[in-house]
C-alpha cells in the first residue's frame, strides 16, 4: 500500500468534518441531517459490519488510477494488454510480459494500491531470466479496468484471474502453466489467498512488503481514532475472509509451496511486523524471510535491487521444480495404515504438517468421520481422490 493511502485519508477527513450537512437543516429535520452525514454513514457501517464496502473507505484504500492500454488485444510481441471478466459487466485489465511463445511458467502479479499493471516494465527481466512470463493485473477501476475497486472483491477477482490464466486465456502463455503468486503491499492479500485456496495451481508465493491486516495498518487506525471509532476497529470482520472463512494469516498456515517474504525494516505504511507475522504463519516447509534494514515501503527496489532480484530468482527456481502431490483442499483417502479400521477414511487436506528434519512428510487432514477429526498423516498413506475439488 503506497502513499496514495495518505492522500485518501486527507480527502476522507476533508469530506467528513467541513461537510455542510454537519450544520442543522433549515427544516428542522435533524435526523435526516444525521442520516446523510458521511460521519454518520461511517459509524453506521461500523455497527453493521459492512464498512469495507463504503465509498469513503474504498477511497482511502484504493486511490485508483486510470491508464490506457498500449497493446490492446496483442497476440504477439513482448507486451500484451487485455482484460479478464471477473463479474457480470466487470473486467480487470492486465499486461502480460511474454519472453517466448507457449511459456509455461508465469508470475502472477498483484500490485500496490497506487500502481497500475503497466508499470512492471523494469522488473520483468528478472522473471524472464528465470524462464517466467510476468502477468501484472489491475484491480477494478484501475488502468483500463471497469467497475469500482473494493477490498471485498480482491479474493474473488483473484480466483477468476487464475482460472483465466491456467486455462490458456493469456496469449502466448500455455494452458496449465506453472504459477507463482506475487503480491506487493495490498496485493499480498490476493497472492496469499491463491497460494492457500488454489494450492493445486500455485507453485510459489512472493509476499513483497505485504500487508496481512488492513484494520491493523497505522493509517487505518489513525483514521478510525480520528472518527472516534478506534475501539470498534478490532471487532470488524476481515474483508478477505470469504469464501473459506479464514483471515489472510490463517490462510497462510495452509500454504505449502516455496514461499518468500520480503520487507523493509523501515516500512511505516505496512510495518515490518506484518511481514514477520506472515513468515511465522506460513505453513510452507520451504520459506525464506528477506529483510532490508535500510528500506521502507516504496524504496526496496531503489535501495536493494540486487538482493531483491537474487531472492526472487531463487524462489522462482524452487517454484519451477516444486511438485505438490497433496495440495491443500485436495480430497484424499487413507490406505496402507497398520490399523485396518482406519483405512478407506475420506477427508480433505488442510495444510502441510510440521515434521522433524528427515522424517517422512505428512499432511494435516480433516476427516469426514467426526471420530477421526483432524490428524497428521504420512503422505504415503494418503491417496489423492481429487486434487482440486473446488473447481468441480
Amino acid at each position: 500500500m503506497l502513499d496514495g493511502i495518505s492522500n485518501g485519508i486527507a480527502k476522507a477527513l476533508n469530506c467528513l468534518f467541513p461537510h455542510p450537512s454537519l450544520s442543522p437543516r433549515d427544516d428542522g429535520d435533524a435526523m435526516a441531517d444525521f442520516e446523510h452525514n458521511p460521519l454518520a454513514d461511517m459509524m453506521q457501517g461500523l455497527m453493521n459490519g459492512n464498512i469495507w464496502d463504503m465509498p469513503m473507505v474504498q477511497q482511502v484504500i484504493f486511490p485508483s488510477r486510470q491508464a490506457s492500454a498500449e497493446f490492446p488485444g496483442a497476440t504477439s510481441g513482448p507486451k500484451r494488454d487485455g482484460a479478464i471478466d471477473v463479474a457480470p459487466g466487470v473486467a480487470v485489465g492486465f499486461r502480460a510480459y511474454v519472453p517466448r511463445e507457449g511459456c509455461d511458467r508465469v508470475a502472477l502479479h498483484f500490485h500496490g494500491n497506487a500502481e497500475v499493471c503497466g508499470e512492471a516494465d523494469d522488473i520483468a527481466p528478472v522473471f524472464h531470466a528465470a524462464g517466467f512470463a510476468l502477468v501484472s493485473v489491475d484491480y477494478r477501476g484501475y488502468g483500463w479496468s471497469t467497475g469500482s475497486p473494493g477490498v471485498t472483491h480482491l479474493c474473488g477477482d483473484a480466483d477468476a484471474v487464475l482460472d483465466f490464466l491456467v486455462k490458456g486465456g493469456v496469449p502466448g502463455i500455455a494452458a496449465g502453466c506453472r504459477v507463482v503468486a506475487w503480491g506487493r503491499s495490498i496485493g499480498a492479500l490476493s497472492a496469499v489467498h491463491l497460494a492457500a485456496s488454489r494450492a493445486a495451481s500455485v507453485h510459489g508465493l512472493v509476499v513483497d512488503s505485504g500487508l496481512m491486516s488492513i484494520a491493523s495498518l497505522p493509517m487505518v487506525k489513525q483514521l478510525a481514532a480520528t472518527m472516534g471509532a478506534g475501539e470498534m476497529l478490532g471487532g470488524l470482520k476481515d474483508p478477505t475472509a470469504a469464501p473459506f472463512g479464514a483471515t489472510t494469516l490463517r490462510k497462510a498456515r495452509t500454504v505449502g509451496c516455496p514461499s518468500l517474504v520480503l520487507h523493509g525494516d523501515r516500512d511505516d505504511i505496512v510495518p515490518a511486523s506484518q511481514g514477520l507475522g506472515c513468515f511465522n504463519a506460513l505453513g510452507a516447509p520451504d520459506k525464506v524471510h528477506e529483510r532490508f534494514a535500510a528500506a521502507g515501503h516504496n524504496d526496496v527496489l531503489a535501495t536493494e535491487l540486487a538482493r531483491w532480484s537474487a531472492a526472487v530468482s531463487a524462489l522462482l527456481a524452487k517454484a519451477a521444480a516444486f511438485e505438490n502431490s497433496h495440495p491443500a483442499r485436495a480430497a484424499v483417502e487413507t490406505h496402507a495404515l497398520s490399523a485396518e479400521k482406519f483405512n478407506g477414511k475420506k477427508g480433505v487436506v488442510v495444510a502441510p504438517a510440521k515434521v522433524d528434519a528427515g522424517a517422512p512428510p505428512r499432511a494435516r487432514v480433516q476427516f469426514e468421520d467426526a471420530a477421526m477429526g483432524e490428524k497428521a498423516i504420512k503422505l504415503a498413506n494418503l491417496a489423492v481422490v481429487d486434487r482440486a475439488p473446488y473447481l468441480a
